[in-house]
């Protein structure tokens, strides 16, 4: 379900293991799943994490969810679409997860009835005549969440003089650009609502998708290095992206990403534009063309307008500067030293003291 007040995503889940695994296996979760609020419940002691607490309790004799859950719902439809009588191996699955926890799952009612079933739908293929091959059915489960989803609504383009907490709220349905269909789900600005520096990046990388939050990947970390060596307390910023999906390209199990369009830039400017309205930030920093082109509406070659940018309508200091990433990249030990401390020092993040 979902909290009234926060507006965050409620799950629980029910488990019953042979081993004290809890407190060993929780921190897979809270990093996986950092943006949900959730409990797992089991006789052998229970974990909670509400976004920023993960609390242990004693164990629980009996399931304690004794509501129906939607999701399950779909999940179970999903199950029984994929499977597949003429791949069945029923030693293989007892080796995988051994049959005494099948009861925990959710679509453990409809094993039994599926194996059985399973040698007279094997024998239908072999005697169904040869047909012209038509398209794979769209994925149920995936196309369910979405629309569970996207049944929240979404105002768009949003009110400016609503406060954070309603924007980040109401962004999560946002369906302005593709972007969402592949994303796990939107990823808002964090920080201080009166905080005097804005950062604007460029969009969401695979550890911000699965985490919820911005800058916490590899370029958030170098980022952040360069917030304390230049003497600025991450905790008194207020972080966000020109784009809230991430936008990926599979490469085997890797999402790699991909560098956002034009339109889909555009499409997400209301909600910076918003962020922008309610922060009144004394300084705004943009890291990257991406960010440029967000609040000036053009595109902007960073390399060309690196530094101070007169944009008085935005904030009363605006720094262009490249972005974090740009620093990972490069191959030269030498040259990355001299972009990092340009970074910090000569047009980035201590360029709010010049003037």
């Amino acid at each position: 379900d979902v909290d009234a007040e926060t507006g965050r995503e409620r799950y629980a889940a029910w488990f019953e293991p042979d081993h004290f695994i809890v407190q060993a296996g929780t921190p897979f979760f809270r990093s996986r799943f950092a943006n949900m609020d959730w409990s797992i419940f089991t006789p052998k002691g229970c974990a909670h994490w509400d976004g920023k607490n993960l609390v242990f309790s004693p164990g629980v004799a009996r399931n304690p969810i004794d509501h129906p859950d939607e999701l399950e719902s779909i999940w179970r439809t999903y199950y029984r679409s994929i499977f597949n009588p003429a791949r069945l191996k029923v030693n293989m699955m007892k080796q995988e997860m051994p049959k005494r926890y099948w009861k925990n799952l959710p679509e453990a009612d409809l094993i039994a009835e599926l194996i059985d079933d399973s040698t007279r739908r094997v024998n239908s293929m072999y005697q169904e005549e040869e047909r012209p091959a038509r398209p794979a059915p769209k994925n149920v489960y995936l196309n369910g969440l979405r629309e569970l989803s996207a049944a929240k609504g979404c105002q768009y383009p949003p009110d400016p003089a609503l406060p954070l907490a309603e924007l980040e709220k109401i962004s999560a349905s946002c369906r302005a650009c593709p972007l969402w269909k592949n994303a796990t789900g939107t990823v808002f600005g964090e920080g201080p609502g009166n905080a005097r520096i804005m950062v604007v990046g460029e969009q969401p990388g695979d550890r911000e998708d699965v985490a919820g939050k911005p800058f916490v990947g590899p370029a958030g970390r170098k980022f952040d290095a360069a917030l304390a060596e230049a003497g600025i307390d991450r905790s008194t910023v207020y972080v966000t992206n020109a784009v809230k999906h991430f936008k990926w390209t599979p490469k085997g199990k890797v999402r790699l990403h991909q560098k956002p369009d034009n339109p889909e830039i555009d499409a997400c400017r209301p909600w910076v534009l918003a962020e922008l309205n309610q922060i009144k930030p004394d300084i705004l920093i943009l890291l990257g063309g991406t960010a440029a082109r967000s609040l000036f509406g053009k595109s902007m070659e960073v390399t060309k307008h690196r530094g101070l940018v007169d944009a008085p309508h935005l904030a009363g200091k605006v720094i262009l500067t490249v972005h974090p990433s740009y620093l990972l990249r490069i191959p030269d030990p030498l040259k990355k030293e001299h972009e990092y401390a340009n970074f910090v020092s000569g047009s980035g993040m201590r360029s709010r003291y010049d003037g």
